[in-house]
C-alpha cells in the first residue's frame, strides 16, 4: 500500500513523498517486523516500486530511526534479484 503526503504548503498539489506499506515474505539478515512502513521521497533518490510487486531490498534505519531503502544500493525487483539472493545466501552461509 501507497500513501501520498502533501507536506509542502506552498506547493499543494505536490507529492513530497509516499509512505510505503511493506509485508516482508523472506529475511537474509536483521530483524524486521512482518509488515512495516517506509517513507520513499519523492526525488530521483527514490526506490520505485508499485503495489503487488516483489522485491529484493536493502533497507536502512536512519538516525531517528526511520526506516528507508536506498535507491543507490542493490535493491531490485524479485525477477531480477533472484541470483542477487542467491549470491547473499552464499556469502552468509561462509
Amino acid at each position: 500500500m501507497e500513501n501520498e503526503l502533501k507536506e509542502d504548503r506552498s506547493d499543494p498539489e505536490g507529492v513530497t513523498a509516499y509512505n510505503v506499506t511493506i509485508k516482508v515474505l523472506a529475511t537474509l539478515k536483521g530483524r524486521l517486523p512482518n509488515v512495516f512502513s517506509v517513507r520513499n521521497e519523492n526525488t530521483s533518490a527514490r526506490y520505485a516500486m508499485a503495489v503487488g510487486e516483489e522485491h529484493v531490498l536493502f533497507i536502512s534505519q536512519g538516525r531517528n530511526g526511520q526506516l528507508w531503502i536506498d535507491s543507490c544500493g542493490s535493491s531490485a525487483i524479485t525477477s531480477k534479484g533472484n541470483s542477487l539472493v542467491k549470491q547473499i545466501e552464499a556469502e552468509l552461509q561462509k
